[in-house]
């Protein structure tokens, strides 16, 4: 089961819902790959396993959040899930799913919907912003297991954050 849901795709990454959404098959393939590329795979693995009753509380700093102390300065890591519904998993998710879906795939090649009353418009800051704020909470985290790498010997720091290099373009 997935940390996230779609209630976490609202305001600045809103994305459609209802009864025909593919948004849970989007976190489902998503999270467990991003989780991974920034945990490493033993960590991801006890993240996504995640329990809160049962988890150790080390699991559920990651998961729920805590604050952390770093050069002095007192931060907080909101964690994955949380009521204010803020998570870089979902901005992650939000991302690539701008990324893919812009067209559609059909047996004659890449299409475009048009629909009456309304013009395509370019939504490349709007995926930029929200990978901006994904790189930022990716950050914290890394900052947060840093700061308490006692406590997380399975983690295995990426060299850069995982899909970290995007710009406006998409380039």
């Amino acid at each position: 089961m997935a940390l996230i849901d779609q209630t976490y795709f609202v305001y600045d990454i809103s994305l459609p819902a209802g009864n025909y959404s593919d948004i849970p098959g989007w976190i489902a393939r998503i999270e467990p790959d991003i989780l991974r590329a920034l945990l490493g795979p033993a960590l991801s693995q006890l993240v996504l396993n995640y329990d809160s009753v049962t988890s150790e509380q080390r699991i559920k700093n990651i998961v729920e959040g805590t604050s952390f102390v770093k050069d002095e300065v007192t931060y907080k890591w909101d964690g994955l899930v949380n009521t204010n519904k803020k998570s870089l998993i979902a901005y992650y998710v939000y991302t690539q799913y701008l990324r893919y879906n812009v067209t559609t795939t059909t047996t004659t090649g890449e299409r475009k919907s048009k629909n009456e009353n309304s013009r395509p418009a370019d939504q490349s800051m709007k995926m930029w912003r929200a990978h901006q704020k994904y790189v930022s909470e990716a950050n914290t985290l890394l900052d947060y297991i840093d700061v308490n790498i006692d406590k997380y010997p399975e983690f295995v720091k990426p060299e850069t954050i995982p899909g970290g290099n995007l710009n406006a373009f998409d380039l």
